[in-house]
């Protein structure tokens, strides 16, 4: 059969075990406001519902639950169930394992379905229900996932103690999946010029209105019972908005006036989105992009990446009249699957740009990256072995330069979960892994793997030598000095770097054009409710971005508030 490559005895064995899995996939824990992240699949069952701090507490007298802190589109369950590939498996074989898995572990499901359905345990049935419901979204089935929950609705309401544990949670995900539903009807199958960008231009309004309108209806009722759960509030009002209802029609009670983003300060005109037209709307999953003159005409070609395992890269031509042609078969990509992160390099001096892919990112195994050379003839030849830079990580980032100014370009590879690498460009088309002598492995802070999320290279200091900034999901950002013999000193402290703390994305460039490079370091540290207080310029409860201010090599200074960046 299709799907993952379980056989029949294995699936027989495993039921119970794959199914408490699935349950225990259903609530994703929130960390504490101002705690370290817990953001994992609970252990054993399910718990009746998760009381968060900040979060408003259970009526008195009775009355229903707090929501519980569910994953809608169902990737915690995925998470929790893939087949794990070995390291060293080919992108092919891990492909295998993304075969449209939601709908294997929905098959999986039905036979404990039926049988908590023969017991009369009710309390099982709702929580399969819910777990398949987030299977069918995964697969992009929202029509499937409301049945789902619909039948959940249905036996919660018919008993007291069910209803008041879960009607809150499963108003929710109604009102989510019907959300869903809209945007698949309208941004994906009939998408506007300005779908998907806040606030909501007249373009991009439902044409296709039932998604929408049914949300409003679930989440205005969940309203009723916890009417301070800013985050369904923003969602209502999200709802309204693509309908053209924002904000006349939105329940005074529960409107979130965004007068302070919407009014900018500056009109610096709308972007238009234009893929449709340019020949590049291709539906795949979030991963990067590269825009980059690959065939040296002049014009700025486009690659783009996917997280997902089993998609394809694909290189986009630029024709010069505003279009582009699909050139990655014929340009030798076609196998080179997945890859949440890309960047261009002349790495052989041969003038012509070759890429880079990173793969791995928020995935339990690692996997191989890719080395693309550039041939000069349309076409690009994977030289990852031979390079020697097939070593199978879990990366979300990287970034080139000559950190040892020998004229041939180095690579900085982001590890999430090993210690980080730095590949000595030897300048005969290999690297050597020289990260540990370098001093720039950060295998781990405070006893936790690091995570490495993002790197800059910047001459902080105006030496010529390449610095290094690095942010990580755990701890806080570091800075490392070049000493220009090789190795790396940590001037983290010294240079006046405090954070982010959960850090991720980071650039270095100089905003304020004194001649000195500065660094802006995105946080990763957030909640929808503390998002939609930095949409309303009102304060949050999170770490934030850091905008940190050159002051002429002597060290840096935070600007970030003064600059207006400090938001979720």
């Amino acid at each position: 059969m299709g799907g993952l490559a379980w056989n029949k005895r294995t699936r027989l064995v495993g039921l119970t075990l794959l199914l408490g899995a699935l349950v225990a996939a259903l609530v994703v824990a929130r960390r504490p406001e101002g705690g370290a992240s817990t953001s994992r699949p609970m252990a054993g069952r399910l718990a009746a519902a998760t009381v968060v701090p900040g979060e408003p507490a259970a009526k008195p007298g009775g009355g229903v639950r707090p929501r519980q802190l569910l994953d809608p589109g169902g990737f915690g369950v995925l998470m929790a169930n893939l087949p794990s590939w070995k390291a060293g498996d080919s992108l092919q074989q891990i492909a295998r394992a993304w075969d449209r898995p939601g709908i294997t572990l929905l098959k999986v499901s039905e036979a404990p379905l039926e049988s908590a359905r023969r017991a009369g345990d009710q309390a099982g049935t709702i929580r399969l229900h819910v777990t398949r419901a987030m299977l069918w979204t995964s697969e992009g089935r929202t029509d499937r996932a409301a049945r789902e929950l619909d039948d959940a609705r249905k036996l919660a309401d018919a008993d007291a103690a069910l209803r008041a544990e879960w009607l809150c949670s499963l108003l929710y995900l109604q009102g989510v999946t019907a959300m869903r539903r809209g945007e698949n009807d309208n941004c994906i199958d009939c998408r506007g010029d300005g779908s998907c960008i806040l606030p909501i231009a007249p373009t991009a309004v439902h044409t296709r209105t039932d998604g929408s309108r049914a949300a409003i209806g679930y989440f205005a009722r969940l309203l009723e019972e916890y009417p301070d759960d800013l985050e369904v509030r923003w969602l209502l009002n999200l709802a309204h908005m693509t309908l053209g209802e924002y904000p006349d029609r939105v329940d005074p009670r529960y409107l979130v006036p965004l007068d302070r983003f919407v009014d900018s300060e500056r009109d610096i005109g709308r972007f238009r989105d234009v893929a449709h037209l340019a020949g590049v709307n291709k539906l795949n999953q979030a991963g990067s992009g590269v825009f980059e003159d690959l065939d040296g005409d002049g014009l700025f070609d486009l690659v783009v990446s996917s997280f997902d395992p089993a998609e394809p890269l694909e290189i986009y031509r630029n024709r010069g009249d505003g279009t582009f042609e699909p050139r990655g078969a014929s340009a030798g990509v076609a196998d080179q699957l997945g890859g949440m992160f890309c960047v261009q390099a002349d790495y052989n001096n041969d003038g012509r740009m070759d890429l880079f892919v990173a793969r791995g990112a928020w995935l339990p195994v690692p996997i191989r990256p890719s080395l693309l050379r550039n041939d000069g003839d349309g076409k690009f030849t994977d030289v990852t072995r031979e390079a020697g830079l097939l070593h199978p990580v879990n990366s979300n980032s990287a970034a080139w330069a000559d950190y040892d100014n020998d004229s041939w370009l180095d690579l900085f590879v982001c590890c999430e979960l090993q210690p980080n690498r730095l590949y000595r460009n030897r300048g005969d088309g290999t690297f050597e892994e020289v990260a540990g002598r370098a001093g720039l492995r950060c295998a781990s802070v405070l006893g936790r793997t690091a995570c490495c999320k993002g790197a800059t290279w910047i001459d902080y200091d105006n030496d010529d030598d390449p610095d290094l900034f690095l942010n990580f999901r755990v701890g806080d950002a570091a800075l490392f000095r070049n000493e220009g013999d090789g190795t790396f000193t940590d001037a983290t402290a010294a240079q006046g770097i405090d954070g982010p703390r959960e850090g991720f994305s980071c650039w270095a460039f100089d905003y304020d054009n004194d001649g000195w490079l500065d660094i802006f370091a995105t946080c990763y540290d957030r909640s929808l409710a503390d998002v939609v207080h930095g949409l309303a310029g009102e304060p949050h409860r999170r770490h934030s971005n850091r905008l940190f201010h050159n002051r002429g090599g002597r060290g840096f200074e935070d600007v970030a508030k003064a600059a207006g960046l400090d938001l979720v």
